[in-house]
């Protein structure tokens, strides 16, 4: 019973300084993204409605970061309450190993990896949809919204870029836009002034340009036209995001639209290498037949001129599938990661008193914030790479994982040992170890 109460007394004291790092450093992020918010509501004139929809929307991608956040420096602060009051040393003097004080929280570490989890794989994807599905009513209801001076901003296949903005006429000055809409016509227009006017009626987008010039490409021709006046429709519908998938973001799709999004890459990888074996074939075989010379170059010529086109497909599908299994593993490394740095928090919270006293709570902090940042930092070049495809997805996003996991085990080894008093002091007497050594060599 008395080992319950301690469990019970522990997961609470962690739990209590969790929540409260956990609200402390969303309401950070919610403060900083609020700017940009409210931004919509007095330049542009949306509604609050739509402003709370995009906050809840963003919500799960702020909790993604967060929640392994304080996980690490909630349970670093409560522990090093614990140090401070010499209720550690209490605890270790009366019977209770390391691992008997991390009990509590190792299930704590379960409970926030299936919570994180969970917002990962389905949170985060409604997050996107939802946000996808409620910049586009907006872009529907106020033309200007999604909008912004001096940034290009992308209109489906239609890119607009402008110097001046005045979000109440929709009046714009020194406008640019990029038509990409028919490839085989793509129109770049330049204009004094342009005016933004939305049709909800007819669900339509209209540019009103003046004082122009068109340059376009017509049967390999390049042609530049000047105007006074000229007009661009643009339905919504075509800045809609595709709900079937195929145009939507990778984070936008669930784990089931991943999966079968990666079956169909896969496929076209197999068919796309099925093609390039016979076509090899083929060449070979045109090499060693003794046909009329003429023939066989232009077969030949004509086998090989696609070979740059079959080569480019083969390297999009390698860097797809590459950036699907980057998203997939993510969806679950991170997750973990949230466990390993709630104990990696316990064994780094473990201080000396005195030390502790002197230092306070910002030490603490400051600790944490520096592994975290070693961890993301870690993470991000890993994603890096795997989405490049110079490392293995599987491999380069459950390295810092690893990295971390194996730090948080040796660090817990040693407390539980006795060999070090903290992991501060512990790493404080390598260093003075090694150091005088490296002076002989």
């Amino acid at each position: 019973m008395l080992l319950r109460k301690i469990d019970r007394y522990l997961a609470l004291e962690v739990l209590a300084t969790f929540m409260i790092t956990l609200l402390a450093f969303t309401g950070l992020l919610f403060t900083v993204k609020l700017l940009s918010l409210a931004s919509l509501i007095i330049n542009k004139g949306v509604s609050v409605g739509y402003v709370l929809k995009v906050a809840l929307a963003i919500l799960p991608t702020f909790l993604e970061i967060s929640l392994p956040f304080a996980a690490l420096i909630g349970t670093m602060i409560s522990v090093s309450r614990l140090s401070v009051d010499s209720e550690i040393i209490v605890l270790r003097a009366s019977g209770m190993s390391i691992y008997n004080l991390a009990r509590p929280l190792l299930l704590i570490a379960a409970a926030l990896t299936v919570i994180t989890l969970f917002i990962s794989s389905e949170l985060r994807p409604w997050g996107y949809n939802t946000l996808s599905q409620t910049l586009f009513e907006i872009a529907s209801s106020r033309s200007t919204a999604s909008i912004s001076p001096g940034i290009f901003s992308d209109l489906g296949n239609i890119t607009l870029y402008t110097d001046e903005l005045d979000d109440a006429r929709g009046l714009m000055r020194n406008v640019l836009i990029d038509d990409r809409r028919d490839p085989s016509q793509r129109k770049v227009v330049f204009a004094d002034q342009g005016l933004l006017i939305s049709d909800e009626t007819e669900r339509t987008l209209v540019v009103h340009l003046k004082n122009g010039v068109v340059h376009e490409i017509q049967e390999k021709n390049y042609l530049t036209t000047k105007f006074f006046t000229n007009s661009i429709n643009i339905n919504f519908s075509e800045i809609q995001e595709d709900p079937s998938g195929r145009n939507r973001k990778l984070r936008e799709l669930y784990g089931s639209e991943l999966t079968e999004m990666y079956n169909e890459q896969k496929m076209r990888l197999e068919e796309l290498r099925a093609i390039n074996s016979s076509l090899a074939a083929q060449e070979e075989s045109m090499e060693d037949q003794h046909k009329d010379p003429m023939s066989s170059t232009a077969n030949l010529i004509m086998l090989t001129s696609s070979e740059k086109e079959r080569r480019e497909a083969l390297k999009n599908t390698y860097k797809q599938l590459a950036r699907i299994k980057t998203e997939k593993t993510l969806r679950i490394s991170m997750p973990l990661a949230t466990a390993i740095l709630t104990i990696l928090g316990f064994a780094l919270g473990i201080q000396v008193p005195r030390l502790q006293r002197n230092l306070g709570a910002g030490a603490s902090i400051i600790t944490g914030f520096i592994v975290f940042m070693f961890y993301y930092g870690m993470l991000s070049f890993a994603i890096t790479l795997a989405e490049g495809g110079k490392l293995a997805p599987n491999f380069a996003l459950w390295l810092p994982n690893v990295v971390i996991a194996v730090l948080t085990a040796y660090f817990v080894h040693m407390l539980s040992k006795d060999n070090w008093i903290s992991v501060v002091s512990g790493l404080a007497d390598l260093c003075l170890f090694w150091l005088p050594r490296k002076k002989f060599f």
